[in-house]
This record gives C-alpha cells, sequence and structure tokens, in this order.
C-alpha cells in the first residue's frame, strides 16, 4: 500500500541518517514525497516534509529546518480533524519545533512547543512517540543546566521504548554532552534510574513542568 511503501522508505531515510548519511536519507524522504504527491496523498506528503525537517534540524541546517517546520506547521493545521496519523505527526513536528527554538534561544517557545508534543504524544497511545518527544525534553532539561535530569530522562524514555537506542543520532549527541558534563559513571546511575522506572513512572518522570 502507499502508506507502507511511505512508511518504509522513512526507515531506510532513518538508517542512512544514523550511518552518517544525510544526503542519502534525503534522496529516501523525497522519493516517498514523490509518491504521496503524484497519488493525491495529502498526510502522506505532510509525513515526509516533516522528515525532511528533522533531518535539516538534526545535521545543522538551521534555516531550512525553519522553512520546513513553518510549512509543515501550516500545513498540518489546515488538515481535516480524525486521522490516525494526526497525534503522531503533531507530536513529532511539535518536537522538532521544540528543538529548533531551543537552539535559537527562544526559550519559552521550546518550553511551549515541548508541552502541546508531550499532549500530542500521550494521545497516541504509542510509548515508543512519547519516548522521542521525551528526548528532546532532556535536551532542553539539559540547556537549562539540569544534565542529571536529563540523564534520567533519557532513561525514562529508553523505558518506554522498550530499549536503548544508542545510533539516534540526537541521543548520541545527547548521551556524550551529558557524560561529559557528569562524568560516564555519574550519567550511567542516572539513566539506570530512569530506565528501571515502569511505565507509568517514566511517563511522569517526563511530563514537562507546568
Amino acid at each position: 500500500s502507499r502508506e507502507d511503501e511511505g512508511y518504509l522508505l522513512g526507515r531506510l531515510a532513518d538508517v542512512h541518517l544514523r550511518r552518517g548519511d544525510p544526503e542519502r536519507a534525503r534522496e529516501f524522504v523525497l522519493r516517498a514525497r514523490r509518491t504521496a504527491d503524484e497519488h493525491g496523498a495529502a498526510w502522506e506528503s505532510l509525513f515526509t516534509l516533516v522528515m525532511l525537517g528533522a533531518i535539516e534540524q538534526q545535521v545543522g541546517n538551521a534555516d531550512e529546518a525553519r522553512r520546513l517546520q513553518r510549512e509543515a506547521m501550516r500545513r498540518v493545521e489546515t488538515m481535516p480533524e480524525g486521522h490516525p496519523a494526526q497525534s503522531h505527526l503533531r507530536a513529532i513536528l511539535l518536537g522538532v519545533s521544540a528543538r529548533i527554538a531551543t537552539e535559537d534561544g527562544a526559550l519559552d517557545d521550546a518550553d511551549r512547543y515541548a508541552h502541546e508534543a508531550f499532549t500530542a504524544a500521550l494521545g497516541t497511545r504509542d510509548m515508543p512517540i512519547v519516548a522521542a518527544v521525551g528526548v528532546t525534553i532532556a535536551e532542553i532539561m539539559a540547556g537549562q543546566g539540569r544534565p542529571d535530569a536529563a540523564a534520567e530522562m533519557l532513561g525514562a524514555a529508553a523505558a518506554l521504548r522498550g530499549a536503548d537506542d544508542p545510533t539516534a543520532r540526537e541521543i548520541a549527541a545527547l548521551t556524550a554532552r551529558l557524560s561529559e558534563a557528569l562524568g560516564s559513571d555519574a550519567f550511567g546511575t542516572h539513566y539506570a534510574a530512569g530506565k528501571a522506572l515502569d511505565r507509568e513512572a517514566a511517563i511522569e518522570r517526563l511530563t514537562p513542568a507546568s
């Protein structure tokens, strides 16, 4: 099906991004986008736009990431309610928005986007999506000078995901940053504490402060 093809191409893009080849990752996402546009699949096309924004943000192309984020936000607000992927897309997009705002120093916007992303993620009942947003929240916490809390949140995200994910670029970068700030032993202790939480406690640990 069209959706299965788009999902598979997206996963292949993620593999290449993890291997350090963003150009190849873009090729797969753009291929998925062309297919979606040819079939008039608006939601699938929007999904590829969100993926492109995430790729550009992760590799440091801030201006292009902002442009794609603005376009995706504009489009998602005009889409009809009720599509099964709507909450997933909103969660991912708002998470990217939070990262961009953090990089821009717009901390109030980053906090607002993080709250909205987490609410959308919880609405999906999809724990890997909640975990993905949790990583973003951990990044924000690290930027606020709380590496200990960020390390525990990173572990809580792993608990919800059901596994560590060391090859994800954002997780690898945050792990290195926190290990340097805390020392590898202290980072491991805080991470393990978060990972030991049950689902309810992990969600509570990742919930952004009001």
